[in-house]
């Protein structure tokens, strides 16, 4: 498991704050740990942040409590959280604006890193459409090897996608719009 500091999960439960707000305040101050430390001065002065409801969620203990609710339910499954600051964080992702600061990986960290392909699709997928989806897979991956196979995880097409990728040894990864479950 990679080495994950709780504010950086923090950052993740700040009310008001986004993924653009965290993504500022970041290119600011460096570090989530800094983050946390800077007082009220400046965070205005260095982030041209002059919300004082922000400055006082940044010192709250809530976001904390939630972070160590979701470290402990990523630790009970094996669930490493990578943050956007580390460097097995995929550098394509970290160059959107709007990039989730904080993944959660369970399984090869480093299928993150190779050429990839997303497959996406109806979620009421015919038979002819399993076939299909299954034998453009295989194929990509013969043609392919090192290649990702990227999902939603959704029934129909998108798991579909995944099967076929595990069942030819293709790498895969799920991609999930939600947070981690408690």
């Amino acid at each position: 498991l990679l080495a994950m500091n709780i504010e950086n999960i923090s950052l993740t439960f700040v009310h008001g704050l986004g993924t653009k707000g965290t993504r500022h305040l970041l290119d600011v101050f460096g570090s989530a740990r800094a983050i946390f430390a800077a007082s009220e001065e400046e965070l205005r002065a260095r982030a041209h942040i002059n919300r004082a409801e922000l400055y006082k969620e940044l010192h709250s203990d809530t976001p904390f409590r939630e972070a160590e609710k979701v470290l402990r339910h990523a630790e009970k499954h094996h669930i490493t959280p990578l943050a956007s600051t580390e460097p097995a964080y995929p550098p394509l992702l970290r160059e959107i604006p709007d990039a989730p600061h904080i993944l959660y990986v369970m399984g090869n960290i480093e299928a993150l890193h190779r050429p990839s392909v997303a497959v996406v699709g109806t979620r009421n997928i015919t038979s002819y459409g399993q076939r299909m989806g299954a034998k453009v897979v295989e194929q990509l991956h013969e043609l392919v090897p090192e290649v990702s196979i990227v999902s939603g995880l959704a029934f129909g097409n998108d798991g579909n996608a995944h099967r076929a990728a595990l069942n030819c040894g293709a790498a895969t990864v799920a991609v999930l719009a939600n947070a981690l479950p408690e």
